[in-house]
């Protein structure tokens, strides 16, 4: 049997935060969040950017994977929001929803969603079905959201750029400065715990368990989780397609 060894590396980074953030202040009550506070943070938003805003981060995911793929020395919070204006409009939506978890067919049902602008029951099952089986159901409002998005994503990719600009000077900027030493502080520590435990130490009964979690030949120390309602009308989700707003 082969021993999976992993190799630590330390992304010090406002990136992540950004758009973890942008996660939390949309779902506050997944994670101890005043509401209050998350709406009043929102209000900064000019009011089409917030409801757009509220919309999209009712399906999008925190795109980990992208942001980890953006280069080294890079990975700020404005380096992320430059990095997204360079990705032609019509490919924003897909690069911020991609996952290792997506199927073949899955992936081909949002390009014909894209391709014909519409959607039908058939496709809907498709989506549904895969975030349930991920144990991260939709809820019907969310659902009609991402296929909007889906069949008008160049749009979508102009208007979510837009409003994470906005996003960004109203609010993250300010933010930024206050977590830098947090992140700092937390990274040192970090490095000091994974100095003392390294990954795949034996437990009190001598078996080795992984410190971490493998994904796609890289390590990975978290995921963010998104749970919601898992019933489905379909009836309210074949209306509405003339755009994403």
């Amino acid at each position: 049997m082969s021993t999976f060894t992993p190799a630590l590396s330390w992304d010090l980074s406002t990136a992540y935060d950004l758009f973890v953030s942008l996660f939390v202040l949309h779902h506050p009550d997944r994670f101890g969040l005043r509401p209050s506070w998350a709406a009043g943070v929102r209000s900064r938003l000019p009011i089409g950017q917030r409801e757009f805003l509220e919309k999209a981060q009712s399906f999008l995911p925190v795109p980990l994977r992208w942001l980890y793929l953006l280069p080294a020395g890079a990975r700020d919070a404005a380096d992320a929001v430059s990095a997204l204006a360079k990705i032609p409009t019509a490919e924003r939506l897909a690069t911020l929803s991609h996952t290792s978890e997506h199927t073949p067919e899955f992936t081909a049902t949002l390009r014909s969603l894209s391709s014909r602008q519409s959607w039908t029951p058939a496709e809907l099952e498709v989506i549904r079905a895969f975030y349930q089986r991920r144990g991260i159901p939709l809820k019907p409002a969310a659902l009609l959201n991402l296929c909007q998005a889906w069949a008008h994503p160049a749009e979508f990719g102009d208007r979510y750029l837009e409003a994470l600009q906005s996003y960004y000077q109203l609010f993250f900027v300010e933010e930024e400065q206050r977590i830098r030493p947090l992140l700092a502080s937390g990274a040192e520590r970090a490095r000091e715990l994974a100095a003392r435990q390294p990954a795949g130490k034996a437990d009190a009964a001598g078996e080795e368990k992984p410190a971490f979690e493998p994904y796609e030949g890289e390590i990975i120390a978290s995921r963010v989780n998104i749970r919601s309602g898992p019933s489905t009308n379909y009836r309210s989700l074949l209306r509405a397609k003339k755009g994403f707003g």
